[in-house]
């Protein structure tokens, strides 16, 4: 990729109207809890934002990727239908997830930019991620970004990393996920009446702000040479395990 310039990089993003994107069939209507002493910690009820960069995929050509992404995603819900619903609060503030099926926004895009101008590496911060939902911005290269944003009580980097491996199956016509989500939450509750041994700080009350003057961000890039490096480190006696 080229090298990024002194000149800030502008381009124009044509952005169709948003869109709600259902479960391609009908899904349970139910209320789901969420585990109450996991996941609806205050500290959790939060945006996290979430953004891939493509490059031009050949067997893409003439095809509508935004278009791809979006049945995609229909299908996907299907099986996570929980994020296809809204999340309520219910007795003493605990958050439940109502699976009524309405759906996630959709916003398609596209814009008069390669991803090679955009320079190597790509480094945050990145312009509108307050604004995004789900939305695929399709390049002039033929690459594509996809940038979402979900509530961390929802689920982790891990469960939502799951959630886009559906996408991309259903994407390739799978019918099925290969790992199915499993929602038994309760199964990860404290024993009723519960048993506390240790001082939980996580259960604190959350500050409602955070003092940024003395924060520093910073981005760790690990490239081919830095995982080399990882894997040089590792004992002699462990080996790979194909996932």
């Amino acid at each position: 990729m080229a090298t990024p310039s002194s000149i800030p990089l502008a381009f124009t993003v044509r952005r169709c109207k948003p869109e709600v994107v259902a479960p391609a069939k009908p899904t349970p209507h139910e209320q789901k809890l969420l585990s109450v002493d996991i996941d609806d910690q205050e500290s959790l009820r939060l945006q996290v934002p979430w953004i891939q960069f493509y490059r031009y995929e050949p067997s893409m050509e003439g095809k509508d990727i935004a278009e791809v992404i979006k049945e995609a995603l229909a299908q996907t819900l299907v099986f996570y239908y929980p994020f296809a619903g809204r999340l309520k609060e219910g007795a003493h503030g605990k958050l439940i997830v109502d699976c009524n099926g309405e759906g996630v926004m959709f916003i398609k895009a596209d814009a008069d930019v390669t991803l090679e101008q955009f320079g190597e590496p790509l480094q945050p911060p990145f312009p509108c991620f307050e604004e995004l939902l789900f939305d695929v911005t399709q390049l002039k290269c033929g690459g594509f970004i996809f940038a979402l944003r979900f509530n961390h009580v929802m689920c982790d980097s891990t469960g939502l990393q799951q959630f886009m491996s559906a996408i991309g199956e259903m994407a390739r016509s799978v019918v099925t996920p290969s790992i199915p989500p499993v929602w038994e939450r309760h199964l990860l509750n404290a024993r009723d009446p519960p048993r506390v041994t240790f001082t939980h700080h996580e259960y604190d009350r959350v500050e409602a702000t955070v003092i940024m003057d003395n924060m520093v961000k910073c981005s760790f890039f690990f490239g081919p040479v830095e995982v080399s490096l990882l894997r040089s480190l590792l004992p002699l006696h462990t080996f790979a395990i194909a996932p």
